[in-house]
């Protein structure tokens, strides 16, 4: 019987040729490749870094620039009001009023007296601004007969000659209403042309003003500007100023007041500056001339 399950066997499946067969391997990048992009990726990140250190060393910079600007301009601001306060002390036989704006931040100094004083002629700059306004809005024109001459003529004699009659032709056909409207416009509340009167900070403002174009078209305001040069009067500002730099302004006086209102500019920087004063009389003129020309030069520090 043993005999019987001799060629028994047990069954095994064949292996066959796909059981042998070695399941392929994925293929990935090689080691040279993997080094490469981690070195771009660094060299990326070290750009991107670099430039954005860099930036923001900029951003900084700037910020540090403008901060010591400003102490610069502060300290200097400062300094003038120190010297002008100082220089007034020493001329106590007027009263003095003194402003200075700075055309690019508008910053001001104040010195002296804060009331509104006599502009005298200093005033007929409003005047000649009002009366452009009017050209440029269709209601006046430069060619328009005033009082037998043309109005671009009499406009020259008010501001460069300081004719007083042409400034009653132009204040008759504009009226004392219509300039104090248009001063409130502009913010000049201390102005009054029934006593012909203004603060120096009000002055200072109109010149500001005027200068950066925020009044008149460009054609008008440099015709206003070319007649606040080589004017009659040119003993007080301008004899302060160094021959590299340019200055518009009006001189006013009557009975005591001795004005000078000025825009004074390097190229580079500009200031708005009204020197008004009021003495007893005119015989202290030369005097004041002094004075007037030392505060100018100590707002040239401020340029």
């Amino acid at each position: 019987m043993p005999q019987r399950y001799n060629n028994y066997y047990i069954y095994r499946p064949s292996m066959g040729a796909d059981n042998n067969r070695q399941k392929p391997q994925k293929s990935g990048p090689s080691f040279r490749q993997r080094f490469s992009l981690i070195v771009w990726l660094l060299v990326v990140s070290f750009v991107v870094y670099f430039a954005y250190s860099k930036h923001t060393q900029a951003i900084t910079n700037a910020r540090e620039a403008t901060i010591a600007e400003a102490a610069k301009k502060s300290e200097a601001e400062a300094q003038f009001a120190t010297q002008v306060q100082q220089i007034i002390d020493n001329n106590a036989d007027a009263t003095y009023s003194v402003s200075a704006v700075d055309i690019k931040t508008g910053a001001s100094v104040k010195v002296g007296s804060g009331d509104a004083m006599n502009a005298a002629s200093c005033a007929k700059v409003l005047t000649a601004v009002l009366f452009l306004h009017e050209v440029e809005n269709g209601q006046a024109s430069l060619t328009d007969q005033l009082g037998g001459k043309s109005s671009q003529y009499q406009l020259k004699q008010l501001i460069n000659q300081s004719d007083d009659n042409a400034w009653v032709l132009f204040n008759d056909r504009l009226t004392h209403s219509a300039l104090l409207s248009y001063a409130r416009q502009l913010g000049l509340t201390s102005y009054d042309p029934s006593d012909d009167t203004i603060s120096t900070q009000d002055m200072s403002s109109l010149l500001l003003k005027l200068y950066k174009g925020q009044l008149l078209g460009s054609r008008h305001t440099n015709l206003l500007l070319s007649y606040m040069q080589n004017t009659n009067y040119e003993q007080f500002i301008v004899p302060a100023i160094p021959p590299s730099d340019s200055v518009y302004h009006k001189v006013g006086f009557v009975d005591g007041e001795i004005n000078d209102a000025a825009i004074i500019s390097n190229g580079k920087s500009a200031v708005a500056l009204s020197i008004f004063s009021n003495g007893s009389d005119m015989s202290d003129q030369y005097t004041r001339a002094q004075t007037i020309q030392e505060i100018t030069k100590a707002a040239l520090n401020l340029l």
